[in-house]
């Protein structure tokens, strides 16, 4: 976030928290220096999101797409992201939207719950706005980010997409990193804390 731009922006971080280990890191690091203004989730089902993983598996070449770690990604999505989901929900911090629909349904109802923010987001604020995307692996999320980062100007930030990038560098971290991606869990945060 420093590096894209830290004073008075609006950003979509999409992939986080993907836990309770996320959620509580966050709020270490960031107190009240952010101001969260919602979570907008894909929810789908596991059929779905399977069906979609194993399509996108024929030309991804992404370790993690693969069968036997799809498997593990939806039981840590199951047992790890569902319940930071309720959290949000209990706090009326989530913004749901059906995403076993076509892409361009979809993102006419995400759409829907961004417009209204609209005109705000093109107003600098006194500290950074954050939404966060949750939705299980192949709900679809980072489509949509794609678009709402163009309509919206939202600086986006993909967690995945990060700790991809950093598995290429071929530092000690980024084999511990593709260790954890490709058995389909989640990066530890100790492992990536205090990194810059």
């Amino acid at each position: 976030m420093k590096k894209a731009g830290w004073e008075k922006s609006h950003y979509l971080v999409d992939g986080f928290p993907r836990n309770q280990e996320n959620l509580d890191a966050w709020k270490q690091i960031f107190k009240e220096s952010v101001d969260v203004k919602f979570t907008l989730y894909y929810d789908c089902s596991l059929e779905t999101m399977e069906k979609r993983l194993l399509e996108r598996a024929k030309t991804s070449g992404r370790s993690d797409d693969n069968p036997e770690a799809i498997k593990k990604r939806f039981t840590t999505y199951q047992e790890e992201t569902k319940p930071v989901v309720e959290h949000f929900e209990k706090q009326n911090l989530i913004r749901k939207i059906n995403a076993e629909r076509d892409v361009s349904e979809v993102y006419a109802d995400t759409q829907k719950v961004l417009d209204p923010i609209k005109s705000s987001l093109k107003a600098p604020e006194e500290k950074p706005n954050v939404f966060f995307v949750l939705g299980g692996p192949g709900s679809g999320k980072g489509t949509q980010c794609e678009r709402i980062i163009v309509d919206f100007g939202l600086k986006h930030l993909s967690v995945g997409d990060l700790l991809r990038a950093e598995t290429n560098s071929g530092s000690d971290l980024a084999k511990e990193i593709a260790g954890y991606m490709s058995q389909g869990q989640l990066v530890p945060v100790n492992s990536i804390l205090l990194q810059e």
